[in-house]
């Protein structure tokens, strides 16, 4: 199926994609992705996450960008009007896809202003939040101004795991607002970010998410927090996590089949160290921090370029340069379960030792791959 992106023009993708059968409810998101990877070739912006503000509403324990108000002032925000001057430049450089996240962003001040300068610009806005915001006033606000997408983190299936989570009880409120969103027919997901925080809740979590009917995604890892946030994130072993997805398959009674032992690949380790991420981050996509920086994407920031300084132009050609030449493990470079694997450089930029990768994230795409959640390319399809 990989091989209907070598199209050369959308008619040309639109034909393939007939004739593999694929049904017509489902070519959006092919587009949507041939763009995507048209962009990454080419090194256009075709997609940005803006950072509006780290504060928060909630107040989660592993958040990796939430700060507290003793932490940082509401007055040091920046000013809608200095958002919305990034935006055009982004647009004139090729942005047609963009998602608005926090902290809340729905806490932040100017929010209307960034979203509708998103919105009449003719850019695609996405919308990352928690869900506790969308009173009947926003939710008419969202109708009149529909957003391409949004995605609401469900963090409990009760007022106490929300509380354990958040610090705040506040399952109802958010669960209603949900029901409220769909009904809207406003698109919608479910994110749910497993870690140790939520106890023996996650279970009884993704029940709840599959009984509301809305699509939801079981988040892949935990983002470090930042060094200024004072948090820590409590991730879950791998074990944890396959016994989440196992439980998910058996919800959507989809039955599992472990992988024989002999399908599966021998690791090959003596390639040399190469550079250059894969995905899109600083190649068709970026991030605006809350302060004004700019990074390849909003977990990978120890890379960044000021677009006030020196231009949105520049900053995005100082970006896509380091995105290029950006250290990858050497272990990863030849490894036959790497399109499979969370090869993502955020999360292995702190391995020890430095320029490897983190032998857990290793041992736990194995063990996927065993119990039969993962498939590699060319044994099996995927």
């Amino acid at each position: 199926m990989n091989d209907v992106f070598r199209a050369n023009s959308i008619i040309e993708l639109l034909q393939r994609l007939k004739a593999e059968g694929v049904p017509e409810k489902d070519y959006e998101e092919y587009i949507r992705k041939y763009f995507e990877l048209k962009a990454r070739e080419k090194l256009i912006p075709l997609s940005g996450s803006f950072e509006l503000t780290p504060l928060c509403n909630l107040d989660c324990r592993m958040c990796y960008v939430h700060l507290l108000p003793s932490q940082f002032r509401p007055n040091r925000l920046l000013p809608a009007e200095t958002w919305k001057l990034l935006i055009r430049e982004a647009y004139q450089a090729g942005m047609r896809r963009a998602t608005l996240t926090g902290g809340e962003c729905l806490t932040y001040p100017g929010f209307d202003d960034v979203y509708l300068a998103l919105y009449e610009s003719g850019v695609l806005p996405g919308i990352l939040t928690n869900g506790t915001l969308i009173d009947p006033a926003r939710l008419d606000f969202f109708k009149k101004y529909p957003p391409d997408r949004m995605q609401i983190t469900l963090y409990g299936s009760s007022e106490d795991a929300y509380e354990r989570v958040t610090g705040h009880r506040c399952f109802h409120t958010v669960l209603n607002n949900l029901l409220a969103v769909r009904d809207a027919g406003i698109p919608v997901k479910i994110a749910i970010t497993p870690n140790g925080y939520m106890a023996d809740d996650i279970d009884a979590l993704l029940e709840t998410a599959e009984k509301l009917g809305i699509p939801y995604f079981i988040n892949a890892h935990l983002i470090s927090p930042r060094n200024n946030t004072g948090r820590q994130a409590e991730d879950l072993p791998a074990e944890r996590y396959i016994s989440l997805y196992q439980k998910q398959k058996e919800l959507k009674h989809i039955e599992l089949v472990p992988a024989d032992p002999g399908e599966l690949p021998e690791e090959n380790h003596d390639a040399p160290a190469a550079c250059g991420l894969s995905c899109g981050a600083g190649r068709s996509g970026f991030g605006i921090r809350y302060d004004g920086q700019m990074c390849p994407c909003l977990s990978l920031t120890d890379v960044t370029a000021d677009p006030f300084r020196v231009g949105f132009a520049k900053a995005w050609a100082q970006i896509t340069e380091a995105a290029l030449h950006y250290p990858v493990p050497a272990e990863c470079v030849s490894c036959p379960y790497r399109k499979v694997c969370l090869t993502c450089a955020a999360l292995h930029k702190d391995a020890v030792p430095a320029g490897h990768c983190d032998q857990r994230i290793c041992e736990r795409t194995k063990k996927m791959a065993a119990a039969g959640l993962i498939k590699i390319p060319g044994r099996n399809a995927i």
